[in-house]
């Protein structure tokens, strides 16, 4: 009788630690972040390290649409497709001498789930390359809110952390314009999340 007397004089300290404790980030939780029962409704407000774990399981399905051509790197080239429920071109600008010999450039292409572009090879190359995404699928689903400052980061497996491009890729989500460049020497996964304060 007395531990469970102590236990209820207790309870409301401890919930109150506990709620200081969950104040403490100095980010709020994203509507995406693993702490909750998977994505929230509504938009992504934040870039947090804390998401690359979810981003990173909820980017392993099938639903991908594939756009790649094979590319003389010597000559440089271009890809580009166009994927149903997003609303403009998507397109990699390969520069002459961007790397040695003839490879498959390839951009997997998300159409549910979470906004993660996959681009390969993976790895790194000699120049840096022009990636264009869409991101009308995301401003229509709710995901990306027109108006709102968003910003590309690369998803680095070797420390787990959304990692920021140099130069930076930012941009305001726009409804009518929905495409964005930017540029990068290395491909893998790459996703859209807040933009960080300069």
């Amino acid at each position: 009788m007395r531990s469970t007397q102590l236990i209820m004089r207790l309870l409301p300290l401890v919930l109150v630690i506990g709620l200081v404790i969950a104040g403490c980030s100095d980010q709020p939780l994203g509507p995406m972040d693993p702490a909750g029962d998977g994505p929230a409704a509504g938009p992504i407000t934040v870039r947090s390290d804390s998401l690359y774990d979810y981003y990173y399981k909820e980017s392993v399905h099938d639903d991908y649409t594939t756009i790649s051509e094979v590319i003389a790197g010597t000559v440089g080239g271009m890809v580009k497709g166009v994927v149903s429920g997003y609303a403009d071109t998507f397109r990699i600008d390969v520069p002459a001498g961007a790397f040695a010999y003839a490879r498959e450039i390839r951009i997997d292409v998300p159409t549910s789930h979470v906004p993660v572009f996959q681009l390969f090879p993976s790895g790194t190359f000699d120049d840096a390359i022009a990636v264009t995404l869409d991101t009308k699928l995301w401003l229509d689903d709710g995901t990306l809110v027109h108006g709102e400052e968003y910003e590309v980061f690369h998803m680095n497996p070797a420390t787990e952390t959304l990692d920021v491009l140099s130069p930076r890729a930012v941009f305001t989500a726009d409804s009518t314009a929905t495409t964005m460049t930017f540029t990068t020497t290395h491909f893998s996964r790459w996703t859209i999340g807040g933009a960080i304060g300069n």
